[in-house]
């Protein structure tokens, strides 16, 4: 199946380039910043350490609903979705929130979001960075039945909404064509059957044919 990248790399300005401080400051009650690492739920962005920010950019971000409409006639329960950000990092903290704004309209569970937290390095004990090929974060590679299909690299190349949509059109079309590529060895195959019932019969072969459309 044919894989499409999206990639969009940028040389100034973005977390591949600029590494940011920890921030002491975070937490108004003085409790002391920390990152957060490897695996997690998305319930730990509500955390005072990091709420601040998400709460803010999920607000503030407006979601394309003619784009997203469209997006949910392609959307299939074994799409899941693997993120890999760094909660130090301002790319992350703008365009996550803004990314869950758009997965919870399309009514996605939390169950297919994985949420992966890399360091200041852009490393985690686990090496997610190296088992995910992580460039720049965030990273949203989305995969279907377990195989990776699509990912968008650090920022969108127009959107969200229209990016994602570019994403399952292109999936759809490649079934499509796995499809066609099916019933066509099927009819050949057939073919072949047919051909040397008749050889052996030198008659008229009958055929029997059933579509299962479900």
């Amino acid at each position: 199946m044919k894989k499409f990248i999206l990639l969009f790399v940028i040389t100034f300005f973005s977390c591949d380039n600029m590494k940011k401080n920890k921030q002491t400051n975070s937490d108004p009650n003085d409790i002391e910043y920390v990152d957060l690492i490897g695996e997690f739920p998305r319930k730990d962005l509500s955390n005072v350490l990091y709420s601040s920010w998400f709460d803010k950019n999920y607000e503030n971000y407006s979601v394309d609903k003619v784009t997203a409409d469209k997006i949910k006639k392609y959307i299939s329960r074994d799409l899941k979705i693997k993120v890999v950000m760094g909660t130090w990092c301002s790319d992350s903290r703008e365009n996550v929130p803004s990314f869950f704004k758009l997965i919870d309209y399309l009514n996605i569970k939390d169950k297919n979001i994985d949420l992966i937290g890399l360091d200041i390095n852009k490393e985690n004990p686990n090496g997610d960075e190296i088992t995910y090929e992580i460039i720049n974060v965030p990273t949203f590679i989305f995969y279907k039945k377990d195989k990776e299909i699509n990912r968008i690299v650090e920022i969108t190349l127009e959107s969200f909404e229209k990016d994602i949509l570019k994403i399952a059109l292109d999936e759809a079309k490649a079934i499509v064509e796995e499809d066609i590529s099916f019933c066509k060895n099927i009819g050949l195959n057939g073919l072949k059957i047919i051909e040397e019932i008749f050889n052996k019969k030198k008659n008229t072969v009958n055929i029997l044919t059933h579509c299962n459309a479900g």
